[in-house]
């Protein structure tokens, strides 16, 4: 059938394109970061529309918190708010978030 021919077609073409599109993406984080390092040693906000703000260096998220030690903070907040049985309310709570 030529409709199966013309979806692998296209599954092929949108495959290629991807690859050159994290190959462009790769490019211009490289020029950001060459870009970013000038402005900073020059002292400048804003080259062309660009400004240091929007291409500046993304900091890492914090890493995630563990499922036991969420529960225990969590355990040890009920206790300080003065709920009478932290971890039957936890489990409560729990059952909500589902």
């Amino acid at each position: 059938m030529s409709y199966v021919r013309e979806i692998e077609s296209l599954d092929k073409e949108i495959k290629r394109l991807n690859a050159v599109l994290k190959g462009l993406r790769e490019q211009k984080k490289r020029r950001q970061s060459d870009l970013y390092a000038y402005m900073v040693a020059n002292n400048k906000d804003k080259v062309g529309k660009i400004t240091k703000k929007r291409i500046e260096p993304k900091q890492a998220p914090p890493p995630r918190k563990q499922a036991g030690q969420k529960k225990a903070e969590a355990l040890v907040l009920f206790e300080q708010a003065g709920i009478p049985n932290p971890l039957d309310f936890w489990q409560r709570f729990q059952s909500t978030q589902k």
